[in-house]
Parts: C-alpha cells; structure tokens; sequence
C-alpha cells in the first residue's frame, strides 16, 4: 500500500488525462449552466414570458430567454462563443440552449424554493394556513395554498403552490389540505390556525371546512379575514336603505357617462385640472374602489357640476347626451347627494386605511382587534354630527331643501296599549326623516357589523390578551389567564410552568419597560424573549407568544398569489403545464428566497451529466 501510494502521488494514475478532461469540461459547462440560471431567476422575478415563436438563435421572434443569452453573449466572449458554437445545431447535439432544458432547470429551481419555505416552516413548528380559489385563463380553478409561521422573531407569510381542484365542497377541500401536508412532510398536528373568506363551505360551522379541520385538530382555531369581514359590513351598509343604494348607482353612473366617450372625458379632464382626481369606477368585489369613487367626487364636486353644465348646453351634443347630463346634474344639486357625499368620503376614507393596514403580511391579532374597535367607535361618534354634514352640504348645493320638504310630513303612529286609545302622531320633518331613515340607518348597520365581526376576534385574542397588560395584572388574574391558555392549548403548554413563568415574566417587563418608556405589544414581547435568548428561562411563554403570532389575520396573501396567477399565465401562455406554473409562481412571489439559495448542486449535476457525453 506504501508502494502505491507513493507511485499514486509521483507518477499518476492511468487515466489522469481523462479526469483532467472530464474537469475540464464539468468546468465549462458549468459556466454555461450559471448563465442560464441567472436568466431564469430574472424572467421568473419578474413573472415574464420564457418562449418565443421558435427557438433559433438570431431570429426576433425566439422569446426572452434566447435574445437575453443573445444580449448577454455581446458582452460575455465566453456566451458568445458557447452561442455560435452549438447555436442552431438541431436534435441529438446537446448545447443547453434548447427549451426542454429550460424546462427541467425551472422545475428543479422551483422544487428548491418549495423545499426551502418546508424546511423553515418545520424549523418553527406551529404554523396557520389559508386557501382560496380562482379560475385562470384556461378555465381550471386554481387553489392557493398560504401558510404563516414565525421566523427571525417576526411572522412572515408564503405561498407554497397552486392546486387543481374540482369541486369547491368543504370535503374535496379537507382532502387537498391534507394531502399536500402529507406529501410535504409538515404535520397538521402543529396547525394552530386556519383563515379563509366569510364562503359558507370555508367558514361553515358545522359541515365547513374549518369544522371539517378541526376534527383531525381541535388546535387549528378558525380566524375569519379581518379584510373580508370589514368588505362585508361596508356592503351591508351600503345596502340598507333606498337613498344610499340610489346614491351609489348615481356615483356608478356619473362615471359611466363620461368614460362612454373619450370627448366627454376630456370635458372632465379640463374641468377638474391636474389637483383633482377624475371620476372613478365602483366595483363590486373590492370595496376600496367605493373609497376612491366617492374621494374623487367629493373633491372635485364643482368642478364636474361645471363638466355636466358644459354638455348640457353644448348643442352639438346628441339629445340624449344632453339629457343625461342634465339628469345628473339636477341629481347633484340636491341637498341629500351632498350630504351622503361628504358623509361617506369620511367613513369610507377610515374603512379603507384600516382595511389596507390589516391586509399587511406582519399585522397580527391584537392589531386588528384594536383597529375594528377603534373603528366601530368612530363610526358611532358620527351620530352627533348629522347637524356638521347638513351645514356644510348647504353652503355646496344648489338647493338647499329637501326633496321631500314640500310633501306631506312623515307621520309615525305610536300605539301604547288598546285601552288607551290612539297616541298622538310624530311628525319628523323633512331633515329629521333623512336623518332618521338614511344617516341612522347607515351607522346602526356600520355598527351592528363590526359588533358581530369583532365578537370572532375577541375570542381569540382574549386567550392571549393578558400577555399585553402583564406588567398590570395581580397573581390571580395571572392565573385565571394562563389557566385559561393552557387549558386551550393542553399539549403545548403547562399549566403551573406557564403561571409561574409569567409572575417572574411580569417583573421582567416592568424592568425593561422602565428602560423604553412604552408600552410594549406582543411583538415586543416575542422580540424581547428571542433577543435577550431567553428561551430556557420562559420556555412556555416563548411557545404561547409564538403561536399567537403565527395567527394569520387576513388571507390577503393568498389573494395576492391571483394577480401573479393572471400575469404568468395569460391568454399567451394559457397552454402552460401545472409543474411548470407551480415553479415560476413560486419563484415569482418567494423571490427572496429564490436570491437566497444556492444552486450549486443543480450546476454541478447538470454539468457532471453533460461531461459523461464528451467522447475522448
């Protein structure tokens, strides 16, 4: 054995011109196979088109991951040379230029990304996980899967993949979640929350999907979308009485006349100047448009009047042009449409900020909780302030009566009992019916409707709440709350550890409180015990912390993952593969992650693989 390594070492192996070749060639494919990485990590970023219509170097029409190497090898000596080497040598010559190649790196690239957010989401343990549906362009209705756990102290929320499914029933549902956790090796026994929208087959009680997942696991609470839930009350209250429904379609049709006709536009245009925003479109699935539509009418209320007066007199204008314009104006003159106006610029101006803070990936719990309460206060303080509106709308309207003012006053019977006989009528005048009928009516739904949402997350929160008030509580409400926690979630948590942790715990905010001066949220609270390494010390508060943050708010995520959906795979690409699609909206959407991993073992497969068929 000497003998031979001491020849191994002086005079070599027989085929040591052989491995130096091999080397030599893993070496230079390996160059090539970066390149093309790098293309795709940037087409797939960006969501962009790969194929073109053919796939011959130096034509125009050979798509974007072709004319990119193009363009790179005017630069590159080394990819130009590759280019014109094995450019346009057809079948049986391998070069790596070719679509299939393309195909098997993006699904390789792909199932990496996947792998890295499994491994994360296993090293935190509990997760929550939201799913929604869309069609794409191909007509298959697509299920995103979401899934939120904590790392580095804070929440973050990924998209995992995109499902085919068949049926929307909560039971084909409960047998797609649980299949991909299985196939991904992430145990639904660590679920600690589940999110969907306000659909009867996600959110049913009974027979719904969240109650079909409880089943397997008491521990995956059910948090309905903050986001969702705030749409619905706006909706509801938008439809509760005739004057608001009027007044919306009024808006719906303002902007409807003057989009119809490109002359009509640029009237408005011209009459609102640059200070002011145009006339929007109401829609009916996102509410914050009904914020923007109202803005832009109260804004620049003048201003379009002047637009409609424009068209109501120009006679070169069709007759029924003419009468529209004349409709609508007449309908803005009225004292109501000012009021509603300005009373739904403010309601709708605070709903839509609170809706797009909650639809934030790191919100939690407590924010939305706070936000809705807040919210619903506000909503009731405007009750006082009927009398502001009416002032207010009458220095802007051209009339400022009533519609009704001239008809006959509303009377309300009011019967005691038989016996006594009929009560005196109310008579309410022509302000105090709008106010009773319409403004009242509008904040009493406002108000009922975040009362009954709330209700959902007061529960919830109300396990983990008297984390934030700690530093203030006595030894028994301590206990009272970390029995009740414990006794939620009995197989993460002990009892008597988790009230002694927090009477130490409660000293030791105080402490830090002293040093900050502010009042720190459950976030800090996480930040603190993962900063300081503090894991040991308060090991079940660390859990309980943790788990609460995992709690997924909104499924705004999963929605998000629709508008990647409708750009990677339009009516151009409508012919693209479900492995294929999972890949590039994974790398789409994770593209942080994607930056982050390393791809080393792919190229070095790959170029190992190419080397074998070089003939010495």
């Amino acid at each position: 054995m000497l003998i031979y390594s001491t020849r191994h070492r002086e005079t070599g192996l027989m085929n040591s011109e052989l491995i130096r070749q091999f080397q030599q060639e893993q070496s230079y494919w390996r160059q090539v196979l970066e390149r093309m990485i790098a293309v795709i990590k940037f087409l797939a970023t960006r969501g962009l088109a790969f194929r073109g219509e053919n796939e011959k170097i130096g034509s125009e029409r050979n798509g974007n991951y072709l004319g990119i190497l193009e363009l790179l090898g005017k630069f590159d000596p080394f990819l130009a040379e590759h280019i014109e080497k094995y450019g346009n040598r057809g079948k049986g010559n391998p070069s790596y230029l070719s679509a299939n190649v393309c195909e098997e790196l993006i699904e390789l690239m792909g199932e990496k990304v996947l792998v890295a957010i499994v491994k994360e989401v296993l090293t935190a343990k509990y997760y929550s996980i939201s799913v929604d549906s869309t069609p794409d362009v191909s007509h298959v209705d697509q299920l995103t899967f979401t899934v939120r756990y904590v790392k580095d102290s804070d929440p973050v929320e990924r998209f995992l993949q995109f499902i085919p499914i068949h049926s929307h029933g909560a039971e084909n549902l409960a047998d797609v979640i649980v299949k991909f956790l299985h196939e991904n090796g992430i145990p639904l026994s660590d679920c600690r929350g589940q999110t969907y929208d306000n659909a009867s087959n996600m959110a049913g009680r009974y027979s719904g999907l969240q109650a079909r997942l409880k089943v397997l696991n008491p521990a995956a609470v059910f948090v309905p979308c903050a986001g969702h839930s705030l749409n619905l009350v706006g909706v509801k209250a938008a439809e509760c009485c005739a004057q608001v429904v009027a007044f919306f379609d009024f808006v719906r049709k303002l902007y409807t006349f003057f989009s119809a006709s490109t002359h009509r536009w640029a009237i408005l245009t011209a009459s609102v100047g640059q200070h002011c925003s145009v006339v929007k479109r109401l829609s009916d699935t996102r509410w914050s448009a009904h914020a923007d539509a109202v803005k832009a009418l109260c804004e620049g209320y003048e201003n379009i009047q002047l637009a409609l007066d424009s068209l109501a007199d120009d006679v070169e204008q069709p007759k029924d042009t003419r009468l529209e314009a004349q409709r609508l104006r007449r309908k803005m003159d009225k004292l109501e449409t000012v009021i509603l106006t300005l009373f739904w610029n403010d309601v709708l101006s605070r709903y839509n900020d609170v809706s797009k803070t909650v639809q934030k990936q790191n919100v939690n719990l407590g924010v939305v909780v706070s936000l809705l309460q807040s919210l619903k206060l506000f909503t009731d303080s405007l009750r006082d302030r009927f009398a502001e509106y009416e002032s207010k709308a009458r220095a802007i309207a051209k009339h400022t009566e009533y519609t009704d003012s001239t008809r006959r006053a509303l009377q309300r019977s009011r019967r005691i009992t038989f016996l006594e006989g009929p009560a005196p009528d109310t008579i309410l005048d022509a302000s105090n019916k709008f106010k009773v009928e319409t403004y009242l009516a509008v904040i009493d739904s406002l108000v009922q409707g975040l009362s009954q949402r709330l209700a959902a997350y007061e529960n919830i929160h109300g396990l983990f709440g008297f984390f934030a008030e700690l530093q203030d509580m006595d030894v028994k409400a301590i206990e009272e709350g970390c029995v009740k926690l414990a006794a939620f979630y009995k197989e993460d948590l002990d009892q008597q550890d988790l009230i002694s942790e927090c009477q130490h715990f409660k000293h030791h905010v105080r402490c830090q409180r002293q040093r900050r001066d502010s009042q720190p949220t459950m976030s800090d609270l996480y930040r603190l015990v993962k900063t300081d390494s503090l894991e040991s010390t308060f090991p079940n508060i660390e859990i309980a912390l943790r788990i609460y943050l995992s709690l997924m708010p909104t499924n705004c995520t999963g929605e998000r993952s629709f508008s990647k959906l409708k750009i990677i795979k339009s009516h151009l690409r409508n012919c693209m593969l479900q492995p294929r699609l999972t890949a590039l909206s994974l790398m789409s959407i994770e593209s942080d992650i994607l930056e982050d991993i390393d791809f080393s073992d792919i190229v070095h497969s790959f170029a190992a693989k190419k080397s074998r068929k070089k003939s010495f």
